[in-house]
């Protein structure tokens, strides 16, 4: 192709027709220009195909994590509302004098269990130590960062600071205080059960746990309400 651009130059330099030339010089440069911004045309829809592409791995990859914490939301979510339930129990037949009997060890053990939050964050991490602008809708990365860097972590932080030490410092010893308690080994069984009935202070730590068991509950059921939203904002963003 190269040669018979040349050949025609040539031929009409030799042929004297210098306005033909001209002319002809002028439309190869524009040619030539046209075809190198075809060349980055193409480039860059190459260059956009890739970032497309590892903003959809990316997407897909957060909704699976996600998708891991929504399961891990409702699973605690089920059983706060059994330890509540327990507690709920226990303070009605301690408090009306009611008598002992085998079924209510199982509840003495589910009022002294706990759950933390475990976020599947890794995935995030990468995202954004490769750049959240490689996520197209600006809504869409606002809401992951809200997810990732503040929802979450208030959560955890939360458990961090009231869940477990109420747990470590106020209910463990006290189960092991007063009970045959070797956490979920076995059912806890109480040293005392007529003693238990009028333990003012166990009475108020079962009505204190309950308190920051269902405080811990709304708040995953908040968070859990907020990453049910972000996955389905990420499955349709990758639908369209």
């Amino acid at each position: 192709m190269i040669k018979f651009f040349r050949k025609i130059r040539q031929k009409l330099l030799t042929e004297n027709k210098f306005s033909k030339y001209l002319i002809y010089a002028i439309g190869e440069i524009i040619l030539v220009v046209i075809g190198i911004l075809i060349a980055l045309q193409v480039n860059n829809w190459n260059e956009n195909r890739k970032i497309v592409k590892i903003e959809e791995k990316y997407l897909s990859e957060l909704s699976e994590a996600i998708e891991l914490d929504i399961l891990d939301l409702k699973s605690n979510i089920k059983n706060s509302q059994k330890t509540i339930e327990s507690i709920d129990l226990l303070l009605n037949h301690l408090e009306k004098n009611l008598p002992y009997n085998d079924s209510l060890n199982k509840h003495f053990t589910r009022s002294s269990l706990f759950t933390n939050l475990i976020t599947n964050s890794s995935v995030y991490e990468k995202l954004a130590s490769t750049g959240l602008d490689i996520i197209s809708s600006d809504s869409l990365q606002k809401k992951i960062v809200r997810y990732y860097d503040y929802s979450s972590p208030y959560l955890r932080k939360n458990e961090e600071v009231i869940v477990n030490p109420h747990h470590n410092l106020s209910v463990r010893p006290t189960m092991i205080e007063k009970f045959s308690y070797s956490w979920l080994l076995k059912p806890a069984i109480p040293n005392s059960y007529e003693a238990l009935k009028s333990d003012s202070a166990y009475l108020s730590l079962l009505k204190t746990t309950k308190e920051i068991i269902a405080f811990k509950q709304r708040m995953s059921k908040d968070l859990l309400e907020e990453a049910s939203l972000l996955q389905a904002d990420i499955k349709n963003h990758l639908n369209d």
